[in-house]
């Protein structure tokens, strides 16, 4: 199955071929995707960095969280970030004992990287160096990487992560269509559809760009709540869905031309291990 992505500041990458860029909002948490027992929300915070000659105003993705509901019924909340990237956390909130309830996976970044992983159920997480991995068996593989801005050399210090998702099985036509910013693309044709790109050219640019024509709808719909970055609520929400149709196509402006698949976007994480042990530090 086909990789969604969003890089750099950030730029979107659909399961069929398409691209966007998306601005964001500082300090605002979307969606990217929503499936059934799926949650993963992104945040986006304002940046400035130096693409070669140029100032750019732009944003990058600063922070990821999910919510899983595994097969067994427990509720995990992951949550991981571009600054203290040699850790992240695993919240069970059906666990009542309190310091049992979180989990904090660690890893070194420098030459001695090695990993740490968590397991519950049906889901697998990994922290190998700057790389976090989360799989649900059988059903999505994702992964956030924390990388330094364009133009690294230009742009001392400064971080952000890209994240990318891949379906182990044929979400393109599950009886609950996929969504969110970039979830949405598995959407069951050989369609694949631009949307709005922000200019490149100029000494000094703002971003802009909302992903407009290649999504449902408008950036704002699929906002979460900031007092809850976890949350599974907005407006084409597929967490608790039993049934729904992918978009509708036709409807969306941006330019559509016959679906392609880039070889270069791959996710970086692992199988799921057979017989992985239960859960621990």
């Amino acid at each position: 199955m086909p990789v969604v992505q969003a890089r750099k500041d950030p730029h979107l990458h659909f399961a069929h071929g398409g691209i966007a860029d998306l601005r964001g909002e500082d300090g605002k948490v979307y969606n990217f995707l929503s499936a059934r027992n799926i949650s993963w929300n992104v945040k986006t915070e304002a940046a400035d960095f130096k693409w070669a000659h140029r100032v750019v105003h732009g944003t990058r993705l600063s922070a990821v969280y999910w919510t899983i509901r595994t097969d067994a019924d427990h509720v995990l909340q992951i949550a991981y970030s571009a600054t203290g990237s040699d850790r992240a956390t695993v919240r069970n909130l059906n666990e009542t004992d309190a310091e049992r309830a979180t989990h904090t996976l660690k890893a070194t970044i420098d030459g001695s990287a090695y990993g740490t992983t968590y397991w519950l159920d049906n889901v697998f997480v990994k922290l190998s160096g700057r790389t976090l991995s989360v799989t649900i068996k059988d059903k999505w593989r994702m992964s956030v990487k924390q990388s330094p801005f364009p133009f690294s050399a230009l742009n001392l210090k400064k971080t952000l992560l890209d994240v990318s998702a891949k379906a182990l099985y044929d979400a393109d036509h599950d009886v609950v269509a996929p969504h969110g910013l970039f979830g949405q693309s598995y959407d069951g044709d050989d369609v694949a559809v631009d949307g709005k790109v922000d200019a490149r050219g100029g000494d000094e640019t703002t971003t802009s760009a909302q992903a407009e024509g290649a999504i449902e709808g408008v950036y704002t719909d699929y906002e979460i709540d900031s007092a809850d970055p976890f949350g599974t609520s907005f407006k084409y929400s597929r967490f608790d869905a039993t049934a729904a149709k992918p978009r509708d196509v036709s409807k969306l402006t941006g330019a559509k031309h016959s679906r392609s698949t880039d070889a270069s976007a791959t996710v970086s994480a692992d199988d799921v291990p057979a017989g992985a042990p239960a859960a621990k530090n």
